[in-house]
């Protein structure tokens, strides 16, 4: 019997089908000007902060150095934050969607489906990379630009995409659902992303035990070593071994450490994540077929390992009138948040990355509890309170950018919403059950950093601190719960849902930081003025607050002091109530357009009390003449 595959050239069906609905969408324009002018925001704050000065030689090279980490720094970012997003969920929607069956029983092979599906998706983050080059070149004629960095950060920008695509490309072939999907890129990128780090930390660990490099203190701040390759140079040691595998070292290299990095050095990453790239996506053809045809028709086992804490959860041998061990939300007053509570368990994947999250806190968490419990004992570092707040406070809030929009957009795409809107629950329930679903999370990845920020204010009998500390993180999470929730009502494709709420947290996190940062180098009240924006940056404000507590534990021997302490504290109230306030603004924006939006009619309290009259006195009586909700099916149909 012959064969119905035959051999293509050139990328295939796939991928022209895939760029002939993606170039017919206004929103692929939109991104690339937004990028765009990104780049442009971040070249106007460095000539603003140029502007008024002489603009001799060695100004014009400051100029063109800060030019440079200004435009790779945000190009980089951008690209670590978008592309897992964009490709996580390129074979997880379509087996949502049964179509992945389809185009596995057509004559298509299964490497003109990945390959295909993986170009659609590398051709527009090449056309973000080509949007910045002619705008920084053209600053070049300034001087202090050398071309060779330029290209070379070019080069290892498109490498950085080449791993980010396959690789979530790659975890959406074995992930069920966009959300573990996603939730796998990221946690991916972070590894990739800490792995120097990691090393840096364990390095100066050991050598601190040894008095430190140089007799430099051991309480140098280590996270600094992922911005800044020259700071191992200036401790008297060279470049770590796991440096070129780093992105954010090769790009910044040419610069901060002259004579490290070449633009040899970094053609070699593009092809070493060429190849890296190549062979996942390789992985990806051979275990397409297999894996989807073992996951179709096959429910997710249950398993007893690595489950969540039961906050609250009822077994299910204890049915709905049993209690957990903790207090949790009641059937009756919210049936949505009850089933978010109780029902929506995550798969062994979302629960392995919880795991190696809540360990990866406590382990990092552990040293600054017992030292700020224990009276008389010094903290560790002021630099190791900002390296397990930063990291828990972060990572965990992109994990909740991805959960709070995927939480309704999944059942959006299931189907299940529909049903939902069909039953007689006002819309207030259904939202608020979906945005406490989503919040918990904040509550659980703020319960360490609470506890090390209480601990701290008993030994120094402070009260403000603390709090403004809690409630940073708190109204920060409420910002991007509620986003979360808004974006997925609004927006009916889940991909660019997700895409969206975590661009809002990459502006949150890193983009706000980067204006901030480099429109306030300098030296005076600027710089202090600019320093108390930085607190809405959640790794920044979620330790600032404590420093001085910190240093008061350990540094007293120093000498050290805050001077703006009191301003600091002012700027934190102010954060928290316009971070509060936002919150409880797109909170009432999703209520108001939720029905607008998904197609259920508004609440008629008159149909609501007549339905009560037939249900209690019988069925003689009058039923109420219209139905008081409507799936988006049936109001098309209206």
């Amino acid at each position: 019997m012959q064969s119905r595959r035959r051999w293509r050239l050139g990328p295939g069906p796939v991928f022209a089908w895939e760029w002939l609905t993606g170039s017919r969408r206004w929103q692929l324009y939109a991104g690339r000007v937004l990028f765009g002018m990104v780049l442009l925001l971040s070249i106007w704050a460095v000539w603003e902060r140029f502007a008024g000065r002489v603009m001799d030689l060695s100004v014009l090279g400051q100029l063109g150095t800060s030019l440079y980490v200004s435009y790779a720094l945000t190009q980089l970012g951008l690209v670590c934050l978008v592309t897992p997003a964009v490709t996580s969920g390129a074979i997880c929607q379509e087996k949502a969607r049964g179509s992945l069956l389809h185009l596995l029983t057509t004559d298509l092979s299964d490497a003109e489906i990945v390959f295909g599906k993986l170009l659609a998706r590398l051709v527009p983050v090449g056309m973000l990379l080509a949007t910045g080059v002619p705008v920084l070149m053209i600053c070049g004629l300034l001087g202090g630009l050398d071309p060779n960095a330029v290209l070379g950060a070019v080069a290892v920008t498109a490498g950085t995409a080449l791993l980010c695509c396959s690789g979530a490309l790659m975890i959406s072939v074995w992930a069920r659902k966009p959300h573990g999907a996603l939730m796998g890129a990221y946690f991916a990128l972070t590894m990739w992303l800490l792995l120097v780090p990691a090393g840096e930390i364990v390095a100066l660990f050991g050598l601190s035990l040894m008095g430190g490099p140089g007799g430099q203190p051991s309480w140098l701040p280590v996270l600094f070593l992922l911005f800044e390759p020259g700071a191992r140079l200036s401790l008297g040691m060279p470049p770590s071994w796991l440096a070129p595998l780093h992105p954010f070292w090769m790009v910044l290299a040419p610069y901060s450490a002259p004579g490290t990095v070449t633009l040899a050095d970094q053609l070699r990453f593009l092809g070493l994540s060429a190849l890296g790239s190549g062979v996942m996506a390789l992985v990806s053809v051979r275990s397409l077929r297999r894996v989807y045809l073992g996951q179709l028709g096959r429910p997710r086992k249950a398993t007893k390992y690595l489950r969540l804490p039961q906050f609250g959860r009822r077994k299910p041998e204890q049915g709905l009138g049993g209690r957990g061990w903790l207090p949790g939300p009641s059937l009756d007053a919210n049936p949505v948040l009850w089933r978010e509570w109780h029902r929506n368990a995550p798969s062994l994947p979302q629960r392995i990355l919880w795991h190696i999250f809540v360990i990866t806190s406590v382990v990092l968490y552990l040293p600054l509890i017992v030292d700020a419990a224990m009276p008389g004992r010094p903290m560790l570092s002021e630099w190791l309170l900002g390296v397990a707040n930063g990291f828990t406070v972060t990572y965990g809030l992109l994990l909740l950018s991805v959960s709070s929009s995927t939480s309704m957009s999944e059942e959006r795409a299931r189907g299940s919403l529909d049903i939902l809107m069909s039953t007689p629950l006002p819309t207030s329930k259904i939202v608020w059950g979906k945005w406490w679903g989503a919040y918990r999370g904040v509550l659980f990845l703020a319960l360490m950093p609470a506890a090390v920020a209480v601990l701290l204010g008993v030994k120094n009998l402070k009260v403000l601190e603390p709090t403004l500390t809690i409630g940073l993180i708190l109204s920060q999470g409420a910002i991007l719960t509620s986003l979360g929730v808004l974006l997925a009502t609004r927006i009916e494709k889940q991909g660019r849902a997700v895409g969206l709420s975590v661009a809002a947290f990459g502006a949150l996190s890193f983009g706000w930081p980067l204006l901030v940062v480099v429109m306030g180098l300098g030296t005076g009240p600027r710089q202090r003025g600019l320093e108390a924006l930085l607190l809405q940056a959640p790794w920044y404000g979620s330790h600032r607050l404590l420093d001085p507590m910190v240093e008061w534990t350990s540094y007293r021997s120093y000498g050290w002091r805050y001077d703006n302490a009191a301003e600091i504290l002012t700027w934190g109230a102010i954060w928290l109530v316009l971070n509060t306030m936002l919150a409880a603004l797109l909170v009432a924006r999703t209520l108001s357009g939720f029905n607008r939006h998904l197609g259920r009619m508004d609440e008629n309290p008159d149909y609501a009390g007549r339905a009560t009259v037939v249900l209690e006195s019988g069925p003689d009586l009058p039923l109420p003449q219209g139905p008081t909700t409507l799936a988006p099916s049936a109001a098309r149909q209206t």
